[in-house]
């Protein structure tokens, strides 16, 4: 039985109910959001609509601060129309979005 391996540490659903995938960062103190899969291109219309990345996540009990959008995280993500990134996000990786309308700063 083959095991799957993803890009992502996890995958989380916001206050919105869209499911928003992340990577630890920083010692595993902090949350980056990345994409579904292995290549973002392998699930091109995981993020549509609207996306509102929250301040902190809580994870198994563990609340840590989202402050990091990774390379690609919504890059081929074509049916998207906004990202609203909080000011807890300091770092925004290259080509973390292609085609997108509005993206919002909280």
């Amino acid at each position: 039985m083959a095991l799957a391996s993803y890009a992502h540490d996890l995958e989380v659903k916001n206050a919105d109910g869209v499911t928003i995938y992340y990577n630890y960062i920083n010692d595993n103190t902090e949350f980056a959001v990345t994409y579904r899969g292995n290549y973002s291109y392998e699930y091109m219309y995981e993020y549509e609509g609207k996306v509102v990345i929250p301040e902190e996540m809580t994870h198994m009990n563990r609340t840590c601060k989202v402050t990091c959008i990774e390379k690609e995280a919504f890059c081929s993500c074509y049916k998207l129309t906004s990202v609203t990134i909080p000011s807890s996000v300091k770092t925004i990786e290259y080509y973390f979005v292609v085609l997108l309308f509005d993206i919002i700063f909280a």
